[in-house]
């Protein structure tokens, strides 16, 4: 009997060894996909800035675009005055 008590109880603190072990993989693991999760958040952060840049810059590209588009017609209306003026600078 005390053969057994003795043998149970090393099994028993092999097994207490193993869990605390486990424990502390476990833990070490979350602690990582904290660190994990906070450097995602600063990659989402940064990606959702550039796309909102991005975003701004195509704004203006097409109020630009708008605005040249103005600036093509109006010199399409005024080119029978510019010919009349090169015209005239000519003689």
């Amino acid at each position: 009997m005390l053969f057994r008590s003795v043998s149970q109880s090393r099994y028993g603190g092999v097994r207490l060894k193993r869990a605390t072990n486990l424990l502390a993989e476990q833990a070490n693991l979350t602690f990582q996909q904290q660190l994990t999760e906070s450097q995602r958040y600063g990659q989402v952060k940064a990606m959702i800035a550039k796309i909102m840049s991005e975003t701004k810059l195509l704004d203006l590209d097409a109020s630009a675009a708008e605005s040249l588009d103005n600036l093509g017609r109006t010199s399409k209306e005024l080119k029978p005055v510019v010919d009349i003026i090169r015209g005239l600078l000519r003689k």
